[in-house]
């Protein structure tokens, strides 16, 4: 049961993340680089941390899904903001100094 509950909120989590990750693409067509700067970068992992354990958790515990991320607010922002943070350095340095071609094009080969 556990099992299914915990691939239950991911596959809420991954549908959620490909609608916005369709509207990041669009509003960075605007861009002249192809790319948001670090602060929109920063924003938009705000707003995602907000959306699903401020917003999302207690519209689905009012619906009955009280197994939906059992974690106390400070328990969720400390792993949410470690974990964000680290891919948000790997991809802002690590990433950048191996494909210096990512950096142009939005890391496009051809």
């Amino acid at each position: 049961m556990a099992n299914t509950r915990a691939l239950g909120a991911i596959a809420l989590i991954w549908s959620c993340g490909l609608l916005w990750d369709g509207v990041y693409q669009w509003g960075q067509s605007f861009r002249w680089d192809q790319d948001w700067p670090g602060l929109f970068q920063w924003i938009a992992g705000l707003w995602e941390g907000a959306f699903f354990y401020e917003l999302l958790k207690p519209l689905l515990s009012l619906m009955g899904f009280t197994w939906f991320m059992p974690l106390e607010r400070s328990q969720f922002w400390w792993h949410y903001g470690t974990v964000w943070l680290g891919i948000f350095l790997a991809s802002q340095s690590l990433m950048r100094i191996l494909f210096p071609q990512w950096r142009f094009r939005g890391g496009q080969w051809l």
